[in-house]
């Protein structure tokens, strides 16, 4: 598929439209500088992000001070296990699921339930390789388009 005629599927087709796009992907990517989210917050900004009334973990400030800057143990507290409706929403399952499909690639994807729709792909490892790697867009294009997307898709049905 040509980007062109990707756009027009997505009905990105409107100078207004494509400017918000990429606004989109250069925010969420850190202007194509992340590749995985970084859950390194300091208590303070936990609670502006994630603190109660801000986000469904519902974090406390006595509950900031003890995760700040425990990237993993930040991830499992508001996407994973840790946050029980997020989770479910998410499709995080197991226990470092919310670690595990932190925000990914120039969307920041998040979710196990996201990866396995993005990247079409049953495990943490091919989904990380396939929309994070630092080959071009039409390369994960041809793998999505190619046998193995094809297979991936059809054990996904």
């Amino acid at each position: 598929m040509t980007p062109n005629r990707s756009l027009q599927q997505h009905e990105i087709i409107t100078p207004n439209r494509l400017a918000h796009f990429l606004a989109q992907v250069l925010h969420e990517s850190g202007g194509l500088t992340l590749q995985h989210e970084s859950m390194n917050y300091s208590a303070e900004r936990l609670m502006q992000i994630f603190g109660v009334g801000r986000h469904s973990a519902a974090v406390t400030p006595a509950e900031a001070e003890r995760l700040a800057h425990d990237e993993r143990a930040i991830a499992e507290r508001v996407y994973g296990l840790g946050n029980p409706r997020k989770a479910l929403e998410l499709g995080n399952k197991e226990q470092g699921d919310g670690f595990r499909y932190r925000g990914c690639g120039l969307m920041q994807t998040t979710g196990r339930f996201n990866f396995r729709l993005m990247g079409c792909a049953g495990s943490i490892s091919s989904t990380t390789r396939i929309w994070s790697s630092r080959r071009s867009t039409r390369s994960n294009r041809r793998w999505l388009n190619g046998p193995q997307g094809t297979q991936c898709l059809r054990r996904q049905q």
